[in-house]
């Protein structure tokens, strides 16, 4: 089996489970915490929602700048509702899966054998600082996992 088809497979796996959970947010609970240092379930359910919309910025992206100097700074979308929930993470599942994935398996491929060159390994930057820095085919694989 090609790397291409284990990532695919494991994405659609995923966005079963991932579906069905946001299928299950309880509507007009948005704001609800179960401890007041909690993150809002509502917060909570369009961060999952929009995960998916990871893949293809870090497959098709050298770098991810979180605060370009002169940049706009990313907004989460407003989803308010179960329904937008679960198309806005339909979407975002289908752009994943037109990702150029072969390009993921060549870059991980230059990875392990070259874990030295980090310009070649795509990074997410915050003031700077690289968040991720993946080495190895299974540090990427969770990367976008």
């Amino acid at each position: 089996m090609k790397m291409t088809d284990l990532f695919l497979a494991e994405l659609e796996r995923e966005a079963v489970v991932t579906r069905r959970a946001l299928e299950r947010v309880p509507e007009g609970k948005y704001d609800w915490k179960p401890h007041p240092k909690s993150m809002p379930l509502g917060t909570l359910a369009r961060l999952v929602a929009s995960m998916p919309s990871w893949i293809p910025m870090v497959v098709n992206q050298d770098e991810l700048d979180l605060n370009p100097p002169n940049g706009k700074k990313y907004e989460q979308p407003e989803l308010r509702t179960r329904r937008e929930l679960v198309e806005a993470h339909d979407q975002n599942v289908a752009g994943a899966r037109e990702a150029r994935v072969a390009d993921v398996v060549a870059q991980v491929e230059v990875i392990v054998v070259h874990p030295d060159r980090v310009a070649d390994v795509q990074r997410a930057e915050a003031d700077a600082l690289p968040v991720a820095r993946p080495t190895s085919s299974r540090a990427r694989r969770r990367f976008m996992m």
